[in-house]
């Protein structure tokens, strides 16, 4: 009797000390997973440093989830990287409307000039219902899902002369260097100018020796490329509110549950909030930045002329630029 008793007691404490014993971690649950994450831009560029915090926040409350960033075209560079990644050969990554779109033509619209009149309408579209349509269709196409669409500033045009932009007539004959894929020669010609292809790594050269008469980028870009050196003005044309994605493959996302899923799009709001303070926060100090270095700035240019007239011609061309009027509709009718 005092063995079974004593059987009885130690089996107590033993059911005792399992109940009060700390769970397993969730990681213990999970095969530990690698992503790997491309992109072109720099941790000197806010919407390519903010992936950093993206990756640790994802592995903060994931922790059997490591994804390693990497910066400046170290695995792919923007031509490269869609196909990469639809093919199995990178995880994750940033990619643009104007290079995703090659793949998925119903995001092109959305690289022509003048599509979004404020970051409202932006976040509207992309960042809410019909952008989450959008990427289910382009991941039940591609393979690759968009988790959302995170500001890159705004698209402005820095020429070799001293020139102040307000319609199509004054881009006419500017040789334009634009990133490459059919998108942005597109955007190109609906401002008017000659858009011609080049690596981002060349456009210094080309703008140094007349090669090329100008390029397009947010004004973060330009001063990071050191492309006021060898160029006179900026005119604060606005032409596009850049914006890029982050993506994963489709394959790997349908792993997660829902919990998982939710981490990752917290961690994107994480990173749009970081990159679009910085961004808005920094312009004026930037524009003050290349008028010391004796660039002209046009920045109180009325742009409504410029975006009449591109659309105009977008219209009237549309079997080259086959944009979808139903979404030109539904993207100005939002925000």
């Amino acid at each position: 009797m005092k063995k079974s008793l004593s059987l009885l007691l130690a089996l107590v404490m033993v059911l005792s000390l399992m109940a009060f014993a700390p769970a397993a971690g969730a990681e213990d649950a999970h095969e530990p997973i690698v992503l790997e994450f491309s992109q072109t831009a720099t941790q000197k560029e806010h919407h390519g440093a903010c992936w950093g915090d993206f990756a640790e926040y994802v592995h903060e409350h994931c922790p059997w989830i490591t994804i390693n960033v990497h910066y400046g075209s170290e695995l792919y560079d923007d031509s490269t990287f869609c196909e990469a990644i639809m093919r199995g050969n990178v995880e994750m990554g940033i990619t643009a409307p104007g290079y995703i779109g090659e793949f998925a033509p119903e995001l092109s619209i959305f690289a022509a000039p003048y599509i979004f009149d404020s970051l409202d309408q932006m976040n509207a579209v992309l960042n809410g219902e019909i952008g989450q349509q959008i990427y289910d269709q382009v991941a039940e196409e591609t393979g690759v899902r968009l988790l959302g669409a995170i500001y890159q500033g705004r698209r402005t045009i820095n020429l070799r002369e001293d020139k102040k932009i307000t319609c199509r007539a004054d881009l006419e004959g500017v040789l334009m260097r634009v990133p490459g894929g059919d998108s942005w020669m597109n955007m190109g010609y609906a401002l008017g100018c000659e858009p011609t292809k080049m690596a981002l790594s060349e456009v210094y050269l080309a703008l140094q020796t007349g090669a090329v008469d100008g390029q397009d980028n947010p004004l973060q870009g330009t001063m990071n490329y050191k492309f006021g050196e060898v160029t006179k003005s900026i005119t604060m044309t606005d032409h596009m509110l850049a914006v890029v994605f982050p993506c994963i493959e489709e394959s790997i996302w349908q792993t997660f549950d829902d919990e998982t899923k939710q981490v990752f799009m917290d961690a994107f709001q994480i990173a749009y909030d970081k990159d679009l303070e910085e961004y808005v926060s920094e312009e004026a100090d930037l524009i003050q930045q290349f008028r010391d270095m004796g660039l002209s700035v046009y920045d109180d240019v009325d742009n409504s002329t410029l975006a009449r007239e591109v659309w105009e011609y977008i219209w009237a061309n549309n079997d080259k630029f086959g944009y979808d009027k139903e979404m030109y509709d539904l993207v100005k009718s939002a925000g």
